[in-house]
């Protein structure tokens, strides 16, 4: 539950496989999206607290153990995802914007830009939705797959849907949907270029 929401932070070694604490968050959060930027510091955004989500980002800074503020989302969203684009921006697409006891999804999508840490708003995607998987192309194109645009306990709406962002042309096409519904699902790149969608509900 997001009223349970901590700033707490860890780092993991593989090299010793052990665990130390790392500062704590500006924000305490959860269900929030992060992702590495091309120069190892590591943008956290989003997420919910107390049923509420949130539109705060940060960024943190592995060699000095520091967090900075890295702007603010032009729509809060919690549950959406984060994709490191090939020239260093990121794509902040979908997520819930409505807070408990229930929530809907959005289909709008924006850019970060880590040189200013701005927000950017992007043309949205066809469909809104939450808790669904974004995968980089090797082409440097973004596929969403899935997502939920409503949620509420144990009954919803589970789309099968899938769409591609293009960076070069900042717009969304469609892309063939998945055999069945899912969110909260896995997706890997293969080396062949394909991509794996696996489990979800």
């Amino acid at each position: 539950s997001s009223f349970n929401a901590v700033a707490t932070a860890a780092t993991f070694d593989p090299a010793t496989g052990s665990w130390s604490a790392a500062t704590d968050m500006l924000q305490p959060r959860a269900y929030s999206m992060a992702v590495t930027l091309a120069d190892g510091s590591v943008l956290v955004a989003g997420g919910s607290r107390n049923g509420q989500p949130l539109d705060t980002a940060e960024r943190y800074y592995p060699d000095a153990g520091t967090w900075v503020a890295a702007g603010r989302l032009n729509l809060p969203r919690t549950q959406g995802t984060l994709t490191l684009l090939g020239d260093g921006r990121v794509l902040a697409a979908g997520g819930g914007i409505e807070g408990t006891p229930g929530w809907s999804s959005t289909a709008s999508a924006e850019i970060f830009d880590p040189r200013t840490s701005t927000w950017s708003i992007s043309p949205p995607m066809s469909v809104a939705r939450a808790r669904q998987s974004a995968t980089l192309l090797p082409d440097g194109e973004v596929l969403i797959a899935g997502g939920a645009t409503t949620y509420q306990g144990e009954t919803g709406s589970v789309t099968a849907t899938a769409e591609i962002y293009s960076p070069r042309l900042n717009s969304w096409r469609a892309a063939a949907s998945m055999s069945e519904p899912r969110y909260v699902h896995a997706a890997a790149l293969l080396h062949d270029g394909r991509v794996l969608v696996a489990g979800g509900w």
